[in-house]
């Protein structure tokens, strides 16, 4: 068979492309030009996002790393994670939307000189705007319509949302108290 690379969605070809690691940062630039380049190499390779989300974060190492599998544990099922989930957290974790705000503001102070840096800029807020508002009304479509009932052995129900976080918690006990009952009651079947 004859390689297509068309078809090619490997990591080879993305670091050919120029797609690099990411460790983590506090410079929210490098983290948006990180971000900048490996969406260009997905684009330039075709692909799809469910690739674009396991070549992404095949790429993060370190604290990036940590900071994936900290998000993974968010979710029940972590395989209902999208590309636009990613790109959600990631950014809010490594390009704040308060400092999203503060550059709009200050943007929009700036007289400008040269047209096109001035709409290069402008896209970016508008798509920053539009995220935010695409964002929110994902999670007012999750919370409205993604829950379920979990029933507990004690007959009580708690809810989930579709990825597994509790929306509810319908027994107050504390983890310690739990934790005890869970205890005494495989000492008492003669577990070890």
């Amino acid at each position: 068979m004859q390689h297509n690379p068309d078809k090619d969605h490997s990591i080879e070809w993305a670091t050919k492309l120029g797609a690099k690691v990411f460790t983590g940062t506090f410079a929210p630039a490098m983290a948006e030009a990180w971000m900048d380049k490996i969406e260009k190499c997905f684009d330039v390779m075709g692909c799809p996002d469910d690739k674009r989300l396991r070549l992404a974060t095949f790429l993060l190492e370190e604290g990036a790393n940590n900071w994936w599998r900290l998000i993974q544990t968010r979710y029940a099922d972590p395989s209902v994670i999208t590309w636009v989930d990613f790109k959600c957290a990631f950014y809010d974790t490594y390009y704040p939307r308060s400092l999203r705000e503060e550059i709009k503001t200050s943007v929009t102070s700036v007289e400008w000189t040269e047209f096109g840096k001035l709409v290069k800029v402008a896209l970016r807020v508008e798509k920053s705007i539009s995220e935010r508002h695409i964002q929110r009304d994902q999670m007012k479509f999750r919370c409205s319509v993604g829950q379920t009932r979990t029933w507990t052995s004690r007959g009580t129900s708690s809810q989930k949302d579709r990825h597994g976080f509790w929306l509810g918690v319908a027994n107050t006990s504390s983890f310690k108290t739990k934790s005890k009952r869970g205890q005494s009651s495989r000492s008492s079947h003669g577990s070890v």
